[in-house]
This record gives structure tokens, C-alpha cells and sequence, in this order.
């Protein structure tokens, strides 16, 4: 046991070292699952054993959502959440990838999908569904008291003259009890909230809103502006 609380001691000098701009809560929080894992705990909720290498795969496009750099955000696990979490999101394996503690490696640490309930950084937060259509991670980009939309991210590789490259495609989605319903225009909108679609022209006219398949922010501000008249309307 001497020997482990040496290795313990060893390990906080080096990660205090590394993640120094952390705060002392968020240190404490990822070291606590580092130590359940090294001395007691049968299962680390949060480190998983497989290594994942985080080598630039596209010529010119990456795998990861929004960005190829280590972006801090909280993951959250049985109930459990961990802040401060410098994380990778591969949406081509729909896979969640944490940094390594040893700030010297580059590779990362993949996070078990079977567990994780939701996560989010950068401003997107993911959240797992397992509907009677559809299941896997999707962003939550408008939680409103009547209307859930989410967006499905992926990436595909494809292989050109330059090299591997990815293309992603965005696919957006109401969640309506136990089911996907793929938003493609005002008419999913209507077809799914037949008794209020005086709302939804009302916000088309008079809130002079358009929801425009193809631009993001529209969608959301559409919904976000349906969602509040739908409430009133009750």
C-alpha cells in the first residue's frame, strides 16, 4: 500500500503541474477517478482502458465536431458529473475521447459510450437517446417546455486524389415522447403539432420568422419563437 500512495503522490505533483490553470475542485474531481481507479474502485466511471490516438486522419478535414483541439466541458456518468474535462468528440466513430493525464503523451483516453449519459463543451451540449427510431448522441440545440430539437452530427471519409478527407452532414430532429420526427420544413412542424398550426403562422408572418432547412440559427430561433407562442396559446 506504501508503494501506491507513493505512486498517488507522485501522480498529483504531475497532474497539479500540468492542469495548473484547473481549480482546485475540478483537480480534486478527475484525480478522485484516478485514484478510484489505481486503489479500490472495480470499475473507473470515467477513464476507460482503451488508448485513443488522436492523429489528424483528413488531408485538409478532420474527424472531430467542431474543432481538432482539446476543449474543456463536463461529462456525466451514472449520475455523476466531472467538470473541467479537456475532451475530443470523434463523429465518425461517435466516439468521446478525453486528454491523458501525462501532458507529455499526445494520444487520449476513450470514454466508454455504454455509460455516458451526456456531455458538453464549447457551447454544445450532447445527450444520449435511445428512442424507438433512432439512438446514439445527438446535440441539443432548443429544449423548450413544448418542443425538443436535436441534431444528429456525422462524418463520413472519403478517400480523393489528396488523400482521406470528411464530409459531415447535420440531419435535425423534434423528439416527440418515444420517437424521432426529421424536421424537414414547416410541414414536419405542422404534421407533428396539428393543433397549433395558427401559431405557427402567426410566427411566420407576424414574428416574420423563417425557418430555412439549411441554416441552423433559423431553426433554432423558429422553434425557440413557436415554442414560447405554443405556451402562451395553452
Amino acid at each position: 500500500m506504501g508503494a501506491r500512495l507513493s505512486k498517488i503522490f507522485i501522480f498529483l505533483l504531475a497532474f497539479q503541474h500540468a492542469y495548473g490553470q484547473l481549480n482546485q475542485d475540478s483537480l480534486q474531481n478527475l484525480f478522485g477517478v484516478w485514484v478510484d481507479s489505481t486503489v479500490g474502485q472495480e470499475a473507473n466511471q470515467l477513464m476507460y482502458n482503451s488508448i485513443y490516438l488522436t492523429a489528424l486522419r483528413g488531408t485538409t478535414t478532420h474527424q472531430y465536431f467542431d474543432q481538432r483541439v482539446w476543449q474543456y466541458g463536463y461529462v456525466q456518468i451514472a449520475g455523476q458529473r466531472y467538470d473541467q474535462v479537456p475532451m475530443l468528440f470523434d463523429i465518425e466513430q461517435e466516439q468521446l475521447v478525453i486528454k491523458h493525464p501525462d501532458a507529455a503523451r499526445f494520444d487520449g483516453i476513450a470514454i466508454n459510450m455504454e455509460i455516458l449519459e451526456t456531455f458538453a463543451f464549447g457551447g454544445h451540449q450532447f445527450r444520449k437517446l435511445d428512442l424507438s427510431n433512432g439512438n446514439g448522441f445527438f446535440e441539443v440545440l432548443y429544449e423548450g417546455k413544448k418542443i425538443l430539437l436535436v441534431a444528429q452530427r456525422k462524418k463520413r471519409s472519403t478517400y480523393q486524389k489528396i488523400g482521406v478527407e470528411f464530409d459531415e452532414t447535420t440531419s435535425y430532429f423534434f423528439v416527440d415522447e418515444d420517437r424521432l420526427v426529421a424536421m424537414k420544413g414547416l410541414k414536419s412542424l405542422k404534421d407533428l403539432y396539428p393543433d397549433f398550426i395558427d401559431d405557427i403562422q402567426y410566427v411566420k408572418k407576424e414574428k416574420k420568422s423563417r425557418l430555412r432547412i439549411r441554416k441552423e440559427a433559423s431553426i433554432i430561433r423558429f422553434v425557440e419563437l413557436l415554442d414560447e407562442k405554443m405556451e402562451d396559446s395553452q
